[in-house]
């Protein structure tokens, strides 16, 4: 039975290399170090398989762990060294170790090793590992040793021993941490940097690959990267077992006592480390010279951009112990969710305790961060800037009470925060308002039936309306009070009657306090306080009724978002495929309106009944697609434009100023801001090429969608009512 992961996956590599390395040399497309070896490649195979030799005779015990030639994807044999290719990328991320590791780790497809107890036979170019996104622990280290040895680690490939858990990517030994990292990604339970797993001596060990940076200016420490989940180890700490030879692309070392405990990473340590390449120029037992260094590396520069990572419907459900993490693509939901993280109580992962969701920035909710406790009933929801009621932060407790925090200064009413505790009271804090007002207070109770309709609250999602059954304003003392200031004002509807408490004019006094009751005004000859209050009344209930409005108009848009989000976007609690997501896949491939119908609550294989709000679905989708590129096109238009403007103003302002003719600083000074502003007109012409393109591809995409609507039979009959 072949080596597969805990979650069924099994190797598919040399089945995947040995149809590439079949077209060999009839390839013409291929770099030809590929598909071929030089004359220091072919004495340096020659040189390694004698040493291998002579090295095994020596050590029998070593008998098939030497690593130190492979197959490329083409069946070339290669020096694994110089299967390395040192890159810096453009991407500031790789230049990073933790986010390099954890960024490769999500953009690769892990499959298992062939034969656990062997290394593989195959080791293919990195360019190879990043265009089919699949690989082994071999093609994870290889690619990220690459990338942080262009970068100026000091990082090395290790070949040795892990336990089975390491080598078949089961994390549920690892403790997965609250809260969103810096690049978006799982993170780990960390002791100083490093995961904490639980371990076990008795595990069954098997052949694994991984990545070892030792200490420098940037690294205060060594460590090791497991590059196929994303996992920093301490040497300390860390699970693996053996291990047998590291290297880098300037040699090999052989690591002679194999055990990993109290391995020491001095490579001049002749009694631990053997190198392959030695640094003498010399003769060889058998009077062949020794050769000194590897050869160059044979692959193409490697290129890898890190928003493709997340391009597409991409989806990703990793287990951890007693959590799960759920990561979604760009394009995988319209809410833009990219994280999902779900703790459990138990280990059968069947009671949640807490639940984290996070969203890109620009989602049509503006919402950030989202917890929930489902035991407690209890919600928590962080917002960015932008949102249109200016919402910071959103708590509630179902049954019990909300809180709702707003953004200070951006509200023109002065909200900044309002509490409800349900069917009791509502509570609303001001700030910097032009009356001074500082708090108003709803005391409220559920509705009956001889209740009048204008001292109703509505009810919402499904609740009782509520009745007011009094209202105060509080204000604060300003300078210039008198003993017309209004301290408190007190409404209670139910009697008719207003309390106006006034600030005293002094210390020693005590505040006015006037009552009026609608019985003792007089029609004919209205008080003006009374007018007044009566007037200030019906202001408050209509701003209360505006903000609830407001308020019930945001839980009904976020109910209806992850409503829909829920029903087409549920993954299963196991890594294990899912048949009935496999289904739908299938006939969303081959039903281009199926997404749509299926958001809508119905089979795409049944009948068609809501053709109207399909299509209404359809054309708002392509839409906001559009409408997205285009502000992001214009938005960048816009910072060059700015960018522009204000080097033409350091430009007047270096002419302006007067200086010796033998400064040469401000002839520098020019031509550098010449140089940017030169820069930032090119990519100004570029974006606007961009927006031209763009209003083409607009007009062609629609006319794209119109032409599949007028082809699909399910439209003909609305086609023919509209015509």
């Amino acid at each position: 039975m072949p080596f597969q992961t805990f979650d069924g996956r099994i190797s598919t590599k040399e089945s995947r290399l040995n149809a590439l390395s079949e077209k060999g040399t009839s390839d013409e497309s291929c770099f030809k170090p590929y598909i071929s070896n030089t004359a220091k490649e072919q004495e340096c195979n020659d040189y390694l398989q004698e040493l291998e030799i002579d090295f095994v005779t020596n050590n029998p015990e070593w008998r098939g762990r030497l690593y130190l030639t492979a197959l490329n994807e083409y069946g070339v044999k290669k020096v694994v060294c110089s299967t390395l290719r040192p890159t810096l990328s453009n991407n500031s991320e790789f230049h990073d170790v933790r986010q390099a590791n954890k960024l490769l780790s999500q953009f690769l497809s892990f499959e298992p090793l062939e034969n656990h107890k062997k290394p593989p036979n195959f080791l293919p170019s990195p360019t190879s590992v990043l265009e089919s996104r699949v690989g082994d622990a071999f093609d994870y280290a290889t690619v990220l040793a690459s990338f942080l040895l262009g970068a100026a680690y000091d990082a090395y490939v290790v070949y040795g021993e892990a336990p089975q858990w390491i080598c078949q990517n089961d994390q549920q030994r690892c403790v997965l941490s609250e809260g969103q990292d810096c690049i978006n990604e799982a993170t780990l339970s960390l002791k100083s940097g490093l995961a904490c797993f639980e371990s076990n001596d008795d595990d069954a060990t098997g052949v694994h690959c991984w990545v070892f940076i030792r200490a420098e200016a940037r690294v205060p420490g060594m460590f090791y990267l497991e590059p196929t989940t994303g996992n920093i180890f301490s040497p300390c700490d860390a699970p693996y077992t053996k291990i047998y030879s590291i290297w880098n692309d300037k040699n090999i070392w052989i690591h002679t006592p194999m055990e990993i405990r109290g391995a020491s990473f001095d490579l001049s340590d002749a009694k631990r480390w053997q190198p392959v390449f030695v640094s003498n120029v010399g003769e060889s037992k058998q009077n062949k010279p020794n050769i000194t260094r590897p050869p160059q590396s044979w692959v193409a520069p490697l290129s890898l951009d890190p928003r493709a990572i997340y391009q597409g419907s991409f989806r990703q459900c990793v287990l951890y112990n007693k959590a799960k993490l759920e990561l979604f693509g760009n394009h995988e939901n319209k809410y833009h969710l990219f994280q999902r993280k779900t703790f459990f109580e138990d280990d059968a992962m069947s009671n949640v305790q807490t639940c984290y969701e996070y969203f890109k920035e620009n989602n049509p909710l503006k919402l950030q961060e989202r917890v929930r406790y489902p035991k407690q009933m209890r919600l928590l929801e962080k917002y960015f800037p932008g949102h249109k009621s200016a919402i910071k932060e959103w708590s509630e407790e179902s049954g019990k009470h909300r809180k709702v925090t707003f953004y200070p200064g951006t509200r023109l009413d002065g909200l900044i925060s309002r509490i409800e505790i349900f069917g009791e009271s509502v509570t609303e804090t001001f700030r910097d308002r032009y009356d001074s007002l500082t708090s108003r207070c709803l005391h409220v109770r559920e509705s009956s039936e001889n209740q009048t309709k204008a001292m109703r609250l509505p009810g919402l999602r499904g609740n009782k309306d509520l009745i007011i059954v009094n209202m105060i304003e509080t204000y604060e003392a300003c300078a210039g009070i008198n003993k017309h200031s209004i301290a408190k004002r007190t409404f209670i509807p139910g009697k008719g009657q207003i309390v106006i408490e006034y600030f005293p004019p002094d210390d020693r006094s005590l505040p006015k306090i006037t009552t009026l009751c609608r019985s003792d005004v007089n029609d004919k000859e209205i008080d003006p306080v009374w007018a007044d209050a009566s007037l200030a009344e019906k202001k408050i209930l209509d701003s209360a009724r505006k903000l609830h409005n407001e308020i019930s108009a945001v839980i009904e848009e976020a109910t209806s978002v992850y409503t829909n989000y829920e029903n087409k976007n549920r993954l299963t609690p196991r890594m294990v495929p899912n048949k009935k997501i496999q289904e739908e896949n299938e006939s969303d491939e081959s039903d281009w309106l199926a997404p749509y119908i299926r958001a809508r609550g119905m089979d795409p294989q049944g009948e068609l009944t809501n053709h109207e709000e399909i299509l209404l679905d359809c054309l708002q989708d392509l839409n906001e697609r559009l409408d997205g590129r285009e502000h992001i096109i214009r938005s960048r238009i816009e910072e060059e434009t700015a960018n522009i403007s204000q080097l033409n103003a350091r430009l007047r302002k270096c002419k302006d100023i007067e200086r010796p003719h033998t400064e040469e600083p401000e002839h520098l000074e020019v031509a550098d801001v010449l140089k940017k502003k030169e820069e930032s007109e090119t990519q100004l012409k570029v974006l606007q090429k961009r927006l031209d393109a763009h209003e083409n591809l607009v007009q062609s995409k629609r006319e794209a969608l119109e032409l599949k609507i007028k082809s699909d039979p399910r439209f003909e009959l609305l086609l023919d009512d509209d015509s």
